[in-house]
């Protein structure tokens, strides 16, 4: 039998990641354009996989966040392979529910065209985030009416400057 070099080995393994992983991955070109994605990204989307080649990146987020994906692409510009950015965003799927995820951006040089690519993982923090938010709900309202407590109030009268 042949033998696969060990850099063939490690490009068929990362292959088999990016494809099969349960985290959503995407890749994109400097200006954001997505060039590839798995299977994984395109659940939380709610969009085929190939739909999403060509189109950009920040299409999928919620309005008040795309700034986020300007500074990303900045960074991204300005520091070259020493840029690495991680960020939380919402992404609004097909059915125009919203998931909360987590990102983590960094660039890499493309070795056939030695052009920068951005890598990006994302992360669905979805539950996080309710579960987050219930705990600050019942941490800040009296279980019984529902009512501001005085953890709330206290908050709300530390922000007034007398």
């Amino acid at each position: 039998p042949v033998r696969k070099p060990a850099r063939l080995k490690a490009l068929d393994a990362f292959e088999a990641m990016f494809a099969q992983g349960v985290v959503g991955a995407v890749v994109s070109d400097a200006d954001g354009v997505v060039t590839r994605t798995n299977d994984a990204f395109a659940r939380l989307v709610g969009v085929p996989v190939k739909q999403l080649v060509s189109r950009q990146l920040h299409e999928f987020t919620d309005p008040a966040d795309r700034g986020l994906f300007d500074e990303l692409h900045a960074t991204m510009k300005r520091d070259g392979v020493e840029a690495h950015m991680q960020f939380q965003t919402r992404l609004v799927n097909t059915s125009s529910a919203v998931v909360h995820v987590s990102m983590s951006s960094s660039c890499v040089i493309d070795d056939r065209t030695n052009t920068p690519l951005v890598v990006t993982l994302v992360h669905d923090v979805t539950d996080h985030v309710v579960v987050n938010n219930e705990l600050t709900y019942r941490a800040t309202h009296d279980a019984l009416t529902g009512l501001a407590n005085r953890n709330l109030f206290n908050q709300h009268l530390s922000l007034i400057h007398i």
